[in-house]
């Protein structure tokens, strides 16, 4: 099966090295959105491979910048809790 990954990745392969990164380091907690910057989120943007520029960032609990999605969208790919 050949599932799609999020336009912002350069390759299958990146992707799937994010997701086991971002598995080890916070289980279950951790998308790629939240792991995203400022810049890299502008550089896509220009690229068009950005599917969700509305999303801003802000310094997390621990001081950490960290990307937030609308909650909109989420609600539209059922990811809110």
């Amino acid at each position: 099966m050949n599932r799609s990954i999020p336009k912002c990745f350069g390759s299958r392969r990146q992707f799937d090295l994010w997701r086991e990164a971002a598995f080890r380091s916070t289980p279950g907690g951790s998308d790629y959105c939240t792991d995203c910057t400022a810049a890299y989120q502008q550089r896509m943007g220009r690229q068009g491979r950005c599917a969700y520029p509305g999303t801003t960032f802000a310094p997390d609990g621990d001081g950490f910048i960290e990307g937030n999605r609308p909650v909109a969208e989420r609600v539209r790919l059922r990811e809110a809790a």
